[in-house]
């Protein structure tokens, strides 16, 4: 509990949970905060049964809605633009490169050290949501270029300075090798967001996983890139990117029949010109 609630477990009330909420609430998915709120409940469940508490603040605590709209994600285009626009001097902005061309998570790409990075990202268990977060992301020319002009820019700036950058340094540090935290990516993020992309960080996230079912990437592959437990989780996103698709056949399919029947509207003006020109 202790990086969201700063006072004695007794002491937390159903006020303390609830103002917790919305400040978390404004950075994360109602998915995310639903999960959140049901270990909660399993948390002061147990302290009540064993007796740290008298009673659970959770239940006058209201349930944070689940997501129910569209995720927006961005097209590859708008990705590239996005990418090319970013600033590596500033580790907030790279950060959100590698969250978009490789689609890690928040935790991930903060959590990931230098020593990580090698033709792909390894990514350890230690910050990761689970087991298969575990993974090895290969990186492709643009990616690997981003990362060794930061790690160029990184290294210059402590040279200047008698240091140097060291394995076990985070890979999003700043020119003084001092790591970039979660706050501080989310507040820079929030306030800028516009002039790069109106979307969420986990928005960015989704702009990945949605771009590789674009592809055709095989929903086992991309389950395996995304760090997923269950391949259900990917097929939601698979199956939303395959809408559009749905709706551009549909559309093909009328220009189809509009394009036959001007066609056949030529071909019948031409045979009767003919037959014109005949008579």
């Amino acid at each position: 509990l202790s990086p969201y609630f700063h006072i004695p477990l007794e002491n937390i009330r159903p006020g303390d949970v609830q103002a917790a909420y919305v400040e978390l609430g404004a950075s994360r998915s109602g998915t995310t905060m639903r999960s959140m709120h049901n270990s909660l409940l399993c948390i002061f469940k147990a302290a009540q049964d064993e007796g740290y508490i008298k009673l659970s603040p959770m239940g006058g605590v209201a349930a944070p809605k689940e997501d129910t709209k569209e995720k927006h994600a961005l097209a590859p285009l708008e990705v590239d633009n996005l990418l090319r626009s970013l600033d590596l001097t500033d580790s907030r902005q790279f950060a959100i490169g590698l969250i978009v061309s490789c689609g890690l998570r928040r935790s991930e790409v903060l959590g990931l050290e230098w020593k990580d990075v090698s033709d792909s990202i390894h990514i350890p268990r230690a910050i990761t949501k689970s087991n298969a977060g575990a993974r090895d992301i290969p990186l492709d020319s643009y990616t690997r270029s981003m990362i060794d002009r930061r790690r160029q820019i990184v290294e210059d700036s402590l040279s200047s300075a008698g240091a140097k950058l060291m394995p076990t340094d985070k890979l999003c540090c700043g020119l003084d090798a001092r790591p970039l935290t979660q706050y501080a990516l989310r507040k820079w993020w929030d306030r800028n967001r516009k002039d790069y992309a109106n979307c969420t960080l986990h928005e960015l996230r989704h702009t990945y996983l949605t771009n590789l079912a674009q592809a055709n990437v095989h929903p086992s592959v991309m389950q395996r890139l995304a760090g997923h437990s269950s391949i259900t989780t990917t097929m939601k996103i698979y199956t939303h990117a395959h809408t559009e698709d749905l709706r551009i056949a549909m559309q093909n399919l009328a220009d189809l029949r509009q394009s036959a029947r001007k066609s056949a509207r030529r071909t019948k003006d031409i045979k009767a010109g003919q037959t014109k020109n005949n008579a």
